[in-house]
């Protein structure tokens, strides 16, 4: 799906997609790419509820639990202090429906892209990432995707305005072809 013509660029690009699909890398990417920022999800939700050094069990099991209480909304909440201050923003990651359909209701300004990647490639990523990222050491890629949160984040994909396929990108491809599409 295409934003409306006339809609602008967003100010708001929300990420999505299953563990290791590349949506870290496209973040990052993205920011070297523009004057954007980043707002990373799980810094996030640690901040919200006062959480550090979580494990991704903890994660799963507090997120889920925030998103519960608050329907999804807490991440709007957050999202909007951010927008008032100016600049575009890009969500790494959305990872249910309650978290990306209130951001995508309340500022008109936003659009959801989901990373597609095949399972082989997923699995040899998030390998590759345990060695740097303790929340990926503390839980196997089978048990991760295993939490209904995860298995929930593939739904997304029906909700994107653009889906991409990202196993035989690099981050600064996928960076360029998301820029080019939103007109950043």
């Amino acid at each position: 799906m295409v934003p409306a013509s006339g809609s602008g660029p967003p100010e708001v690009l929300l990420l999505a997609g299953q563990i290791a699909s590349g949506k870290t890398a496209l973040a990052t990417a993205l920011t070297e790419q523009t004057a954007c920022g980043v707002i990373r999800v799980r810094e996030a939700l640690q901040e919200v509820l006062g959480g550090a050094e979580w494990d991704r069990q903890r994660l799963q099991r507090e997120g889920a639990a925030l998103d519960q209480r608050s329907g999804g909304r807490w991440l709007l909440e957050y999202l909007q202090d951010r927008v008032r201050a100016g600049g575009c923003w890009v969500v790494d990651a959305g990872r249910t429906r309650r978290q990306v359909e209130p951001i995508l209701e309340a500022l008109t300004g936003s659009r959801l892209v989901y990373l597609r990647a095949h399972e082989s490639t997923r699995r040899r990523r998030y390998a590759s990432a345990q060695s740097i990222d303790a929340v990926k050491r503390s839980v196997s890629f089978d048990e991760a995707m295993n939490h209904p949160t995860e298995q929930e984040a593939a739904t997304l994909a029906a909700m994107a305005h653009l889906v991409v396929d990202a196993d035989d990108l690099s981050p600064a491809e996928l960076g360029t072809e998301v820029r080019n599409w939103i007109g950043w």
